[in-house]
């Protein structure tokens, strides 16, 4: 379900649900109530799903990851930093290894714990049949934060104003790929939105950066989690890197997975 783009704390309920374990009865629900008191917390705060854990049973953080103390330890230090006022710039992990050795699951266990700490997480996946639509997990993951946003209005009018200025000019084409961003800003006609050419797709690229700076901050941290880099498109690594290497941007954790077998010495990733 996380992989389709649900939040953690609706993916943590399902599992709850669907995982009984008679030696971990912890993680279970014991009552049909306590599944409906979490849902309707949930149905009635969505700000929950984006700054803090859900109240009453539901404990995204009480599962255990065996043997990736190493690894989480590195996540949770590169989070601190991201975070830390004294640091500029964009953080990033990448995680690499074969199929089906836990990589997305490790992010996700640790994706609870900077949800916990007041971040926003969201997620993308790149997907091999997807790599003719530029940038598409990436517009995917924005739409989703600015979902999230507009549902608070404490925190759609902190970021209104600025996500308004780093939308500029191209609010509008902006607004054509991410839908939910219309929810934050007045946009113009999208009937005439589009993108075409290089030059085009650099001014793109260019505001993505733009929003990325007016969104993430040290007091209210973005976690970007992009899964499958290795069926990325070039057009979303330009980006990549280009938000890694961008010393103006303030509170944002890039995390990535791939599998390496699948990455040889010239592919773009490398």
């Amino acid at each position: 379900l996380s992989d389709l783009g649900l939040p953690v704390s609706i993916c943590t309920v399902v599992s709850n649900l669907l995982d009984y374990s008679n030696t971990s009865p912890h993680l279970i629900y014991s009552t049909f109530d306590d599944v409906k008191q979490d849902l309707q917390e949930l149905a009635s705060n969505p700000e929950a799903l984006l700054f803090c854990n859900a109240s009453g049973d539901l404990d995204i953080s009480r599962s255990t990851l065996y043997g990736r103390g190493k690894e989480i330890s590195v996540l949770l230090s590169k989070f601190e930093q991201a975070t830390n006022a004294d640091n500029r710039g964009t953080h990033m992990v990448l995680i690499s290894g074969y199929s089906g050795t836990g990589k997305s699951s490790l992010v996700h266990h640790v994706l609870n714990r900077f949800i916990e700490r007041g971040a926003c997480s969201v997620s993308g996946k790149f997907d091999a049949m997807q790599q003719l639509q530029p940038l598409s997990p990436i517009f995917s993951a924005l739409d989703d934060y600015c979902g999230l946003l507009a549902h608070s209005y404490v925190q759609r009018e902190r970021v209104r104003d600025a996500i308004g200025a780093a939308a500029g000019s191209e609010g509008t084409v902006l607004a054509s790929l991410v839908p939910n961003l219309q929810k934050l800003i007045n946009v113009g006609d999208l009937s005439h939105a589009q993108v075409s050419g290089r030059e085009a797709m650099l001014r793109l690229m260019f505001q993505l950066r733009m929003l990325f700076r007016a969104a993430c901050s040290h007091e209210h941290p973005v976690v970007l989690f992009l899964d499958d880099l290795q069926w990325a498109d070039e057009v979303s690594l330009e980006l990549m890197q280009a938000l890694v290497t961008d010393t103006e941007i303030r509170g944002l954790l890039f995390i990535g997975c791939y599998r390496d077998n699948d990455v040889g010495a010239s592919h773009l990733l490398s």
